[in-house]
C-alpha cells in the first residue's frame, strides 16, 4: 500500500510553534516523499493553546499560493482543523475565514473554548455519546467538511451512526496515525456502511509527515478495503469547503 498524500499536518502558524516546522518545510518534505497533494491544517482558532492566530489566515493563503505557482509536481492545499464548539453542530472557523482555505477537518480538542461548560467534561454515558454524534452530524450537516479527525478520542461517538451520516454528506472518516480510539465494534460497524476513509500522519514536524506506520497496522488489522481509503494507491484532492 503506498500513501499518495498526507492531509492533516500541522506547522508553525498553530500557536506558540505546536507545530515545529514552517510550511515550506513541510511542503518541502512532501515533495521528497513523491505526494500527489499535501495539506495543512494547523487548529482552528479557538483551541485556546495551539488555534491559528486569526490574521494568520491570509498570510497562509499567501504561503499556499506562492509554493503552488512555483512547483508543478506535489500540489499543496491549504485547510484548518476546526473545533467542534457546540451540540448544533458550530465550528470555530467563520465564513470570512473559510473563503481562504481549500478544505476543512472537524474535530473534537480538549482546551477549546466551546459554547457549553458540559463538553469540558464529557461523560462516557449512552445520553453523552449521543448527544456528541449529534453534534458531529450536525456539524457534517451545516458545513462541507472533508474529514474528521479522530473521532472517538477525546468525546466518545456512536461510530455507526457517524458514519452513516458521512456517507449522506461525502465525509471521510480519519484513520489517524497517532489518535486511533476504535474499539473493534466500531469498527465492524462501520465497515458495515459506506463510509470512506483518509490516512493521516498528523505530524506536528516535517520529519513526521507520511509517517502513517500505525495507521497501516490498524488498516491491516480491521482488513478496510484500499479502495475504500481515499490517499492509498490513488491520487486524492480534499472535497472543497467552498
Amino acid at each position: 500500500m503506498k500513501l499518495t498524500g498526507d492531509f492533516h499536518t500541522h506547522s508553525i502558524f498553530s500557536k506558540y510553534h505546536h507545530g515545529k516546522n514552517t510550511i515550506e518545510e513541510n511542503f518541502a518534505r512532501a515533495q521528497e516523499l513523491g505526494f500527489y497533494g499535501y495539506g495543512v491544517s494547523d487548529h482552528g482558532p479557538k483551541h485556546i493553546f495551539y488555534g491559528v492566530r486569526k490574521k494568520n489566515f491570509a498570510k497562509m493563503r499567501k504561503i499556499v499560493d506562492e509554493l503552488n505557482s512555483k512547483n508543478k509536481g506535489t500540489r499543496i492545499y491549504l485547510g484548518i482543523e476546526s473545533n467542534l464548539i457546540g451540540a448544533d453542530g458550530r465550528i470555530d472557523v467563520s465564513e470570512d475565514q473559510i473563503e481562504y482555505l481549500d478544505y476543512l477537518v472537524v474535530g473534537y480538542h480538549k482546551g477549546t473554548i466551546t459554547d457549553f461548560v458540559g463538553w469540558l467534561f464529557a461523560g462516557k454515558g449512552q445520553k453523552q455519546i449521543q448527544k456528541n454524534t449529534d453534534a458531529y452530524i450536525n456539524a457534517i450537516k451545516k458545513n462541507k467538511v472533508a474529514f474528521i479527525s479522530h473521532p472517538n478520542t477525546y468525546i466518545k461517538i456512536d461510530a455507526k451512526r457517524l458514519a452513516e451520516a458521512c456517507v449522506e454528506t461525502n465525509t471521510l472518516i480519519e484513520i489517524n496515525n497517532r489518535h486511533f480510539n476504535f474499539t473493534d465494534e466500531q469498527m465492524k460497524d462501520m465497515l458495515e456502511t459506506k463510509v470512506n476513509f483518509i490516512v493521516s500522519s498528523d505530524a506536528h514536524r516535517a520529519s513526521r509527515i507520511g509517517c502513517v506506520d500505525y495507521a497501516m497496522e490498524m488498516i491491516e488489522k480491521y482488513k478496510i478495503p484500499e479502495n475504500r481509503i481515499v490517499n492509498i494507491n490513488k491520487n486524492f484532492i480534499p472535497k472543497s469547503c467552498k
